[in-house]
């Protein structure tokens, strides 16, 4: 699936709209800072997916409840509340971690929208 302008108004996108206008408010965020903040959400959560979706082929459920715990607040920072509740879903995740794999790719899912999106919104 191809997110571009013509598909999507992303004035109607209003993840992270309330965190960034706080800061800017306060003084303490601009455009720029605000560009470093998504790119690293971006790409610590593509690192962060990623080592999840390899934690599931080993079994390795440490490793998956660890890395949905790191993912969960940054979600709820841009407004991604259905990521939020799945990545809280994947951090008390229980042995066999295939329990968890519903879960798993409907976070794929949510972050391959949501992060084309961002990026749209934010670094274009």
């Amino acid at each position: 699936m191809s997110v571009s302008n013509e598909e999507f108004d992303i004035s109607k996108f209003t993840a992270g709209d309330n965190f960034f206008g706080q800061m800017k408010e306060a003084g303490v965020a601009d455009d720029a800072f605000i560009r470093e903040i998504v790119e690293m959400f971006l790409n610590e959560s593509a690192a962060s997916l990623k080592t999840i979706v390899e934690a599931f082929e080993i079994n390795e459920q440490e490793t998956i409840r660890l890395f949905a715990h790191k993912m969960k607040s940054s979600f709820l920072m841009f407004d991604m509340d259905e990521a939020h509740a799945l990545a809280v879903k994947l951090e008390q995740i229980e042995a066999p971690v295939s329990s968890g794999l519903e879960s798993l790719t409907e976070l794929q899912n949510i972050c391959t929208r949501s992060f084309k999106l961002l990026r749209l919104k934010y670094l274009s």
